[in-house]
């Protein structure tokens, strides 16, 4: 090798380290990002990258969001299709296929999640409930701990807990959470443009009870309540009958699938008056004066929604938020189209006007 191609190596070498010293901040910075990424729920970045090489679709929304409506929408068809429905190959057909990987990921996030609160309460010492008792959070109250968390530590103190029913449970705040909350307040705000004077007496208690959402807010609370009754963020739901039911002059035997419809049963002139009528004054009656069955937008008795009150509380603060900062205007002859899938959605969208308070 003659000096001259040693001489070239050289300087090609020195440019190479000359890059890589000038690029090394960033380097650090990137590898700092991939290994917080990690930490917090969502597709990791390298999911994200891979994602945008292949031009796929999800990368314009999360990849968990795409992935849950897919398998809703799916779920929704195979339930009204007879072929797919009694079709004991369903699983090796297209729609099959997609939804075992649509449920992967779903899956695959879950467990990821379950596995990082694990580790948090090992590297934290705690295997008990006694373990928590003298903990306090950044502003020197006590520390208050996640429903996942009390499930780890149930299952570390001996209860009979399988990761499997863990996940389960964590399943359904995930993702039976997030997309019916985001129905109830797109349904909200368009009611809300259609009925200046109901809007403005709630925007009159946001602005009072600002911070304090946690508190009783009726007004407000009628009004998210009046929306779910109208257009309840899940039209029907199931329920397994453990015994002969007599209703009315019907008796549904033991074993059979009943369906609620949400939907109508909201409907009942008997129990709401003008029932296509939004009218929150409803539900500043006193209890005694409503059936307490006739509002069944959470379910009712012992298997009602596990996340009501979670519910109620986001709602409140989403929509007091939106209230203080926005004034929601009419779009002219504009009337959502309620399709009734797994969660109420409008097949033409939400249409409204808004104008910024200047708060």
């Amino acid at each position: 090798m003659d000096l001259l191609t040693i001489n070239s190596l050289s300087l090609m070498g020195l440019a190479v380290l000359g890059l890589f010293l000038r690029y090394l901040t960033t380097i650090l910075e990137f590898i700092r990002l991939i290994k917080w990424s990690s930490t917090v729920p969502g597709p990791s970045i390298g999911e994200l990258m891979e994602n945008a090489k292949k031009g796929r679709k999800c990368c314009q929304a999360p990849l968990l969001v795409y992935k849950f409506l897919r398998i809703c929408h799916i779920l929704h068809t195979k339930a009204f299709s007879f072929w797919q429905r009694t079709n004991p190959f369903f699983k090796y057909t297209e729609p099959g296929r997609e939804r075992d990987a649509c449920l992967r990921i779903l899956h695959d996030e879950t467990n990821r999640v379950i596995k990082l609160r694990r580790k948090m309460l090992e590297d934290a010492k705690i295997q008990k409930m006694a373990d928590t008792e003298n903990l306090l959070d950044n502003i020197g109250k006590k520390k208050r701990f996640a429903f996942l968390d009390m499930l780890l530590i149930s299952q570390m103190e001996g209860v009979d807990l399988t990761d499997r029913e863990i996940r389960e449970e964590v399943d359904t705040f995930m993702f039976e959470g997030h997309d019916t909350t985001s129905s109830a307040i797109g349904f909200a705000i368009y009611l809300l443009s259609q009925h200046p004077e109901v809007q403005q007496e709630a925007y009159e208690e946001c602005m009072i009870l600002e911070g304090n959402e946690k508190e009783n807010m009726p007004y407000l609370e009628a009004v998210i309540k009046e929306t779910l009754r109208l257009y309840p963020s899940v039209p029907t739901y199931a329920r397994y009958i453990t015994e002969d039911l007599q209703v009315g002059k019907l008796t549904l035997p033991k074993g059979s699938n009943i369906s609620i419809m949400t939907y109508l049963t909201q409907r009942d002139e008997r129990y709401f008056p003008e029932p296509e009528k939004f009218d929150p004054q409803r539900f500043l009656q006193k209890d005694k004066e409503q059936h307490p069955f006739s509002f069944v937008a959470f379910s009712a008795g012992p298997r009602n929604c596990i996340g009501q009150k979670f519910a109620m509380l986001e709602l409140k603060c989403s929509l007091s938020y939106l209230l203080r900062n926005f004034e929601f205007l009419p779009v002219k002859d504009f009337k959502p189209n309620a399709l009734p899938e797994l969660v109420t959605k409008s097949g033409n969208g939400i249409k409204i006007r808004i104008k910024s308070r200047g708060n």
